[in-house]
């Protein structure tokens, strides 16, 4: 493990809202402390604050409240400027409705200034985000370019395909293409029969004086006749004056201010007929993407003139047709298909014999309205786009991308509509899902750290109660009183165990196990919870494989899962737990986003009763959604089950059909490891008195004060500091401890870091690590020596004296 010094500190541009000069400094030391290099800049009021928004700041930290601004006013301000930039609360507000007023406000998350040990990790979480939203944008950015690719060759297609001659093709052509790229000049130059001259046939002019429409250029004593001539390959020239190479060019185009030109050779049967050029007043406009798609531009005018010439123009267009991955047909004015290609038929499953002939709309579904509306806007704009519903010869529906683009004859008359739809269903099904992911994490994000905070509460109420209620007399009136407090912590501690479990968050101890094992174990626990009308069945493989995962989990993903289906069967009915060996490829994940290929044990929780609805079925495993209306649950079961079987590595899959019941598939990884022989464990009497001295560091000082007050009296010698450093430093000042005790999460170092470096000075030393929850930052590599232990925060000081012996005993 390197030291944090060793570690090049990641840059940060920060821009810091804050009044008070100490909290900004000790916002800066914990970025360093969190191995960021920060460049800050410091603003306390609203017109400094906008004057330094800026794309360039990687991070935003904000005070919840300064005298004259506050952190939701600089939310808005932010959210106008249309800036993706993480923003973070850091507070010393605990206002309970304040950080749900900025979560929702669009605040990335939201800190104590006091417990600041978060905001390392919630920042690298919030720029991974941010990397992950970048990634998508250009993803997006990707479609469109590609999208408007798809639409120059529509346009370029349809041109080709009513245009009765070559120069009406061609014009309609440098129409297209002078709107797509924004050139000043785009022109098709054809050279004659003896190939002597070349003349400009089509031209797009926008710059008054450039014209060449009509000329003839002399291949032998032109400029650009002999330039044309031996034009074989594209020529792209973006600082025209500062190439030699057509200097003969020079004179014409730069008098008219052009500065980038693309000339792109066309060809027939492989012999060059003529050129595409391309001309513009914008400096660098043709770069390396837009050449490669002006290339492949030029290759479908080429084949245009092919079919122009030879009057085969129906060949070459469905040759190029069958090869779109999109769905291509051709129907007349009154809505019969003509023409349909390969993708079409594989999109929609109707066959050329069952399209051809037929109404477009009837067949895809589309209502009359509809189709109506499409075609008017057609006509009256010439295409048509929007999202379609469409069906499927097997009556099954998807979502497309369509258009439907109006074709012309030379007199303007509309005669056919060519179609083009792209199956989009899978990319919405792995948005939403995306979507959801998002929204689980925030969500997840936030719960987890009010569990982290609420359990040092916790361990700090049910703490005090216990040592209050052993210090009572027999009989005392207070007894009932305290039964109470500690009755009602201990739920509360169950309810954050939720919180951590479907964060994510929570302290798993893997075993090496068979699921079947479980099953038994959970057998005998169901049979008192089911009505007598509801049938189990379990049916395991009986070579299963073993899994490596938390048994106490698993009980409760089972118990859950069970519960649930036996409340969706008040009839009765049979409830199904099985379990099989299954290997997943590459077409099965492909299935199931977040399932990868690899060796599975599956365990299946089925049902026969109600089913969840359409509505419903999207929203099982978000937390605290329940549809029960008695009031009776906290909505997090499910949240729970689904947080379990990602901490393990697993993935949980639902199916449901309303009066068909529900099944839930499980894959926990394969583990091929040997089971462990757990030893026999002896549980003490009477606690024994301790004599041991133990270095105890938290920094939360509730909790900190109870636990040396549990400590001290059972006769141990407790050194308490609030600090990593302080504990370090009285190990490297020469005293001896026997046990370290340290939580975690802490400001500084951390309890990880801390243990490492005592456990240098002082190598025989034990180390008990505590926790109100992890976030990955649970010392997994020394966690399973013998001179080590984890115990979850709440806690009882029974439960603490019981753990510090046991591993002082070791």
């Amino acid at each position: 493990m390197k030291d944090r010094d060793s570690v090049a500190a990641t840059p940060l541009r920060t821009l810091i809202l804050e009044d008070l000069d100490a909290d900004v400094e000790l916002v800066v030391r914990e970025l360093r402390l969190a191995g960021f290099d920060p460049e800050v800049r410091r603003v306390e009021n609203e017109d400094d604050y906008t004057r330094a928004l800026s794309p360039d700041l990687d991070l935003i930290l904000a005070d919840y409240s300064l005298p004259r601004f506050d952190a939701l006013r600089a939310l808005r301000v932010l959210q106008a400027r249309h800036l993706d930039i993480p923003f973070i609360v850091v507070t010393g507000s605990t206002n309970e409705e304040a950080p749900v007023a900025c979560m929702k406000s669009g605040a990335t998350d939201y800190l104590i200034k006091d417990r600041l040990a978060r905001l390392g990790p919630a920042i690298s979480q919030a720029l991974a985000a941010r990397r992950e939203r970048a990634a998508k944008l250009q993803a997006d950015e990707q479609i469109l370019r590609r999208n408007k690719e798809r639409a120059l060759f529509s346009a370029i297609i349809a041109a080709s395909a009513t245009s009765a001659d070559e120069h009406t093709f061609l014009q309609r052509a440098c129409d297209e293409l002078a709107n797509a790229f924004g050139a000043s000049l785009t022109f098709v130059a054809l050279a004659n029969e003896t190939r002597t001259s070349a003349v400009v046939v089509a031209e797009s002019c926008a710059v008054r004086g450039l014209s060449f429409l009509g000329h003839a250029v002399l291949y032998a004593t032109a400029p650009m006749g002999q330039l044309l001539s031996h034009l074989t390959h594209s020529l792209q020239v973006n600082r025209l004056a500062e190439q030699h190479d057509v200097a003969a060019l020079h004179e014409r185009l730069l008098s008219q201010g052009v500065t980038s030109l693309a000339l792109l050779p066309l060809s027939v049967d492989g012999r060059p007929v003529g050129a595409l050029g391309l001309a513009a007043t914008e400096p660098d406009l043709f770069g390396q993407e837009k050449m490669a798609l002006l290339s492949s531009v030029a290759a479908e005018l080429s084949s245009a003139l092919i079919r122009i010439r030879l009057e085969a123009d129906h060949l070459r267009l469905s040759a190029a047709a069958e090869q779109i991955s999109d769905a291509i047909f051709f129907m007349d004015v009154e809505g019969v298909v003509h023409y349909v290609n390969l993708s079409f038929e594989q999109i929609s499953g109707y066959v050329r014999a069952d399209a051809i002939g037929r109404s477009a709309c009837s067949m895809m579904g589309f209502a009359d309205e509809l189709c109506r509306a499409m075609q008017e806007t057609a006509r009256s704009e010439g295409a048509w786009h929007g999202r379609t519903v469409n069906r499927r010869k097997d009556g099954s529906s998807y979502t497309a991308e369509s258009s439907l683009s109006a074709v012309r004859d030379r007199n303007g008359r509309v005669v056919n509509f060519v179609g083009i739809l792209r199956d989009i269903t899978e990319e919405l099904r792995k948005e939403e899902l995306f979507l959801q992911a998002q929204k689980m994490e925030a969500v997840g994000r936030l719960a987890g750290g009010v569990a982290h905070d609420f359990n040092n509460i916790l361990t700090t109420i049910t703490g005090y109660a216990d040592l209050l209620s052993a210090s009572l007399p027999p009989g005392s009136p207070l007894q009932k009183e305290l039964d109470f407090i500690e009755g009602d912590a201990l739920r509360a501690a169950a309810l954050t165990k939720q919180l951590l479990a479907f964060s994510r968050k929570q302290v798993l101890q893997p075993q090496v196990l068979s699921v079947n094992a479980i099953l038994d174990e959970v057998q005998i626990m169901l049979k008192p919870l089911i009505q007598d009308d509801v049938e189990l069945r379990i049916a395991p493989e009986p070579q299963l494989g073993l899994v490596k995962a938390d048994p106490v989990q698993l009980v409760q993903v089972i118990m859950n899962l069970a519960v649930n289906a036996r409340d969706a069967m008040p009839r009765g009915g049979v409830l199904s737990l099985t379990t099989a060996n299954r290997e997943v490829d590459e077409a099965d994940a492909a299935m199931h986003p977040g399932l990868k290929p690899g060796s599975y044990v599956l365990l299946s929780v089925s049902d026969t009763g109600v089913g969840i609805s359409p509505e419903v079925l999207p929203h099982v495993f978000e937390p605290f959604f329940t549809t029960r209306i008695d009031g009776k649950g906290t909505g997090l079961g499910l949240a729970t089950v689904h947080g379990i079987v990602q901490q393990s590595g697993g993935h949980i899959a639902l199916w449901s059909e309303p009066g068909k019941g529900t099944r839930f598939d499980i894959h926990l990884p394969r583990s091929f490891e040997e089971r462990a022989v757990q030893p026999e464990r002896k549980e003490p009497g009477a606690f024994k008195r301790g004599t041991e001295t133990i270095l105890f560091a938290e920094d939360d000082e509730g909790v900190r004060r109870m636990i040396v007050t549990v400590l001290e009296s059972h006769g141990y010698s407790v050194s308490a500091a609030g600090r990593p450093e302080e504990a370090l430093a009285r190990v490297t000042a020469g005293q001896r401890f026997d046990l370290l005790v340290t939580d975690i999460v802490m400001p500084g170092m951390g309890g990880k870091e801390l243990a490492e470096r005592v456990h240098r000075a002082l190598p025989g030393i034990k180390v008990l690590f505590i926790s109100g929850y992890t976030d990955d930052a649970f010392p997994s590599g020394i966690s399973m020596q013998p001179s080590t232990a984890f115990l979850q925060k709440p806690f009882s000081p029974s439960t603490l004296i019981k753990a510090v012996q046991t591993i002082l005993d070791r």
